[in-house]
């Protein structure tokens, strides 16, 4: 399972089909387990979609943390269905980011391309205190 740090071999491997891919991230810190392998699969699951379906040739991948969340940006410059297909890659990076307590949004951008944005609550992933 994938986690922030296996992101730069995702990209290679991208790069490696032939896609322009840039991947910036803010931070470098460690997220909690649930968080981090969400942030992969999302990322990687967008990216896939931009390789199969969109007939993109450049994607833009931001992982930005904030105080509170980390959030994801991915933007290809394909050719976007309008409206969008929900498939079962979208449906899960969705159900994905909802067992967090996150939100992810997917939707086409004008003139060309499709955008993933998610974010993700940091505190969400924080186990329980036990009564005192």
């Amino acid at each position: 399972m994938g986690g922030l740090r296996d992101l730069p071999a995702l990209v290679e491997r991208a790069r490696d089909s032939g896609l322009l891919i840039t991947l910036d991230v803010s931070d470098d810190r460690p997220l909690p387990a649930a968080i981090d392998s969400t942030v992969y699969r999302i990322v990687q699951e967008a990216v896939t979609n931009a390789l199969r379906h969109s007939q993109a040739t450049s994607v833009a991948v931001h992982v930005q943390f904030r105080p509170n969340s980390v959030e994801l940006s991915i933007r290809d410059d394909g050719q976007a269905r309008d409206p969008v297909v929900l498939g079962h890659g979208l449906t899960g990076m969705r159900e994905r980011a909802a067992l967090l307590g996150g939100t992810l949004a997917a939707q086409p951008v004008r003139p060309h391309g499709f955008a993933v944005t998610a974010i993700l609550p940091l505190t969400a992933a924080e186990p329980a205190k036990a009564p005192a």
